[in-house]
């Protein structure tokens, strides 16, 4: 791991990770909340308990804007008294 480079990472990421293919797994108080915020896309701010750089904070921004795209029936919230069936 300590060989890895940037490269080696993002090089990994493009063969291995595909976006349509991607699952999530929340666990949540406020299930419903959460899906709908994804669902329209709000806003998600970062928040930290000790400062950071303005160049990290800065890019929070960036991060806490991006859209992603998806659909209320591709959201399934299950109770947490099935989750082990």
């Amino acid at each position: 791991m300590a060989k890895l480079t940037l490269a080696d990472v993002n090089a990994a990421i493009k063969r291995h990770l595909k976006s349509d293919r991607m699952r999530i797994v929340l666990v949540t108080k406020n299930a419903d909340g959460i899906r709908d915020a994804i669902i329209k896309n709000t806003p998600s701010p970062i928040t930290y308990i000790s400062p950071k750089p303005k160049q990290v904070t800065d890019e929070d921004k960036i991060i806490q804007e991006y859209r992603i795209s998806v659909k209320p029936e591709d959201i399934v919230i299950t109770p947490v008294d099935r989750v082990f069936e």
